[in-house]
């Protein structure tokens, strides 16, 4: 009867401690974005955006926008490039169980030679 119980009763607790980690390694902050050309305002697609600490990364959907979810509250530094732009570096503070929205404009960078298509 005792190993019966305890049979039970271990993947019981298993579960809970599972699900108890699960939870807390959510997201808890979000920072989302659009990521656009600053001369023409046209959005930016495949423009890859980090944040630090943490090295978080994502890139920009055929809109031009992001969303990174982040596990800390805090300042944070927000990295974007885009092989035909100007790489940009800003801050951007991320607030418990809020999102952060944040508009980016990259300056086109020219290449001489080559004619960079968005």
């Amino acid at each position: 009867m005792i190993s019966k119980r305890i049979s039970m009763t271990l993947p019981i607790a298993m579960f809970a401690l599972l699900s108890v980690n699960t939870l807390s390694a959510a997201p808890i902050s979000t920072i989302e974005g659009i990521v656009r050309i600053s001369a023409s305002r046209t959005p930016l697609p495949r423009a890859r955006v980090t944040l630090s600490p943490g090295g978080y990364t994502t890139w920009t959907n055929p809109a031009g926008r992001f969303a990174i979810g982040v596990r800390n509250p805090g300042k944070y530094t927000i990295e974007v490039k885009h092989p035909a732009c100007i790489a940009h570096s800003s801050q951007v503070f991320a607030r418990a169980g809020r999102t952060t929205t944040v508009s980016i404009g990259l300056r086109r960078q020219a290449i001489e030679g080559k004619d960079m298509a968005f």
